[in-house]
């Protein structure tokens, strides 16, 4: 146990090993694919008693269903087009990504696709994957849970060529097309009668009750009144006045906070000892530059 307790590592040393772990783990996941790959090829699983190479890792591997499923699948890919190895053992990619892109890799565009990918979330490889392969929007519904399945199979989720099956739950904003998302959550009685409500009053301009439209005019009301809560943020701004001796100094005054939050584009402004600035847009406070205490 005591190999794990790390309380005597400097903060230099720690995050300096840290990062060969890190260096080190992708250079293993890269071996591990490509062993993944070359059983899955030879079929290997057959002998040991599993009918799939899924079933194999999962039960005599002990990987959990989603991991064994991603590397299953990126571990073909890689097999298919071995630059995918070196791009995850450098770290240019993950084992997800990789997963998704699986599907829509070509001996043509397998090169830029690594490329647009490069270090990229699994959420923006959605999007290329979006542009690539272009779903239609999913049609409006309101249904009772027990009217409909809880989620869909995701796309591209088709059974692998020793017969698995696989789905996994749609996620709750999932890119569609260029610019296309589809949205499922699950809401109260009381949310979707406000949303009918909506739909009700706004016939005379969304003839149609399209509830993308209701949703976009909701949310433009919403952030105005919450940036002119938070940040200050009017069309019509009062010319500041004089602060007076006695002000509370803890107070940022709206124009103030509005400068602020325009100057920074509301995200936090901490950055590094190298640089990096805090991408943060959520739990943002108002700091004073000199304590308040001084």
């Amino acid at each position: 146990m005591r190999a794990y307790a790390l309380e005597h590592m400097t903060n230099e040393n720690l995050l300096s090993e840290l990062a060969t772990l890190v260096a080190t783990d992708r250079r293993t996941i890269a071996a591990l694919l490509a062993h993944l790959g070359e059983v899955d090829a030879r079929q290997l699983f057959r002998p040991a008693a599993y009918s799939t190479m899924h079933e194999y890792c999962v039960t005599a591997l002990n990987m959990s269903e989603d991991s064994a499923y991603k590397r299953v699948r990126a571990a073909r890919a890689a097999r298919e087009f071995p630059q995918l190895f070196d791009a995850v053992a450098d770290g240019r990619l993950h084992v997800s990504g990789v997963a998704v892109l699986a599907p829509h890799l070509t001996d043509e565009n397998v090169d830029s696709l690594i490329v647009e990918a490069t270090h990229r979330r699994k959420k923006d490889i959605e999007i290329i994957v979006a542009r690539l392969a272009p779903r239609p929007d999913v049609p409006d519904a309101l249904l009772p849970l027990s009217a409909g399945p809880r989620h869909e199979p995701a796309a591209g989720l088709a059974p692998g060529p020793n017969g698995e099956q696989r789905g996994e739950p749609a996620a709750r904003v999932k890119p569609l097309s260029p610019q296309r998302f589809g949205l499922q959550t699950t809401i109260s009685q009381g949310t979707r009668d406000k949303l009918e409500r909506a739909k009700a009053l706004m016939r005379h301009r969304n003839p149609s009750g399209d509830l993308e439209v209701i949703i976009d005019a909701a949310l433009d009301a919403l952030l105005a009144k919450l940036e002119k809560q938070k940040f200050g943020v009017t069309d019509r701004p009062r010319a500041a006045k004089p602060r007076p001796e006695d002000a509370d100094p803890t107070y940022v005054p709206a124009d103030v906070r509005r400068t602020v939050y325009e100057r920074d584009e509301g995200q936090c402004t901490f950055k590094s000892s190298e640089g990096i600035r805090c991408t943060e847009r959520g739990f943002l406070e108002f700091d004073h530059t000199t304590m308040v205490c001084r």
